[in-house]
């Protein structure tokens, strides 16, 4: 019920036809490499903050942790109202409904960058990598 609910809404789909849109604009019309070329160019050419702390700690090592504790946490409430709140059937299954997404976001990423294989953009051979651009449909 809350599923369905949730798939019928008008504004879920209106944000999924934007986030394809937005997909298809970045990738098809070549704005990940237009972004990622300005970047390029303003680190003067070369990608002199790849192994910096900010981007390499904080950014990259400490985004993905601070995920990780985002979602133990809601891991943490949907178990604590599962438990403590078993009559209120509407914000334990808002938690469940919760944790089940961000279970299948993170398998279908895991899937989705596992058969994509998409480069970084310092690994491209247009900003000095090895690797040739190929969009997201081509692999």
């Amino acid at each position: 019920m809350l599923i369905r609910s949730f798939i019928t809404d008008r504004n879920v789909i209106l944000l999924a036809i934007a986030y394809i849109f937005t997909l298809l604009l970045l990738d098809v019309a070549g704005g990940d490499i237009w972004l990622a070329g300005k970047f390029y160019a303003l680190e003067g050419y070369q990608w002199s903050l790849q192994y910096h702390w900010l981007t390499e700690q904080v950014l990259h090592k400490g985004g993905r942790k601070l995920n990780y504790l985002c979602c133990a946490t809601v891991l943490l409430l949907t178990f604590y109202y599962a438990r403590q709140n078993p009559r209120d059937s509407k914000t334990t299954r808002s938690y469940i409904a919760l944790s089940l997404s961000l279970l299948c976001s993170f398998a279908l990423v895991a899937y989705l960058k596992a058969i994509s294989n998409i480069a970084c953009p310092w690994e491209l051979q247009l900003f000095g990598g090895t690797e040739p651009y190929l969009h997201l449909f081509e692999r």
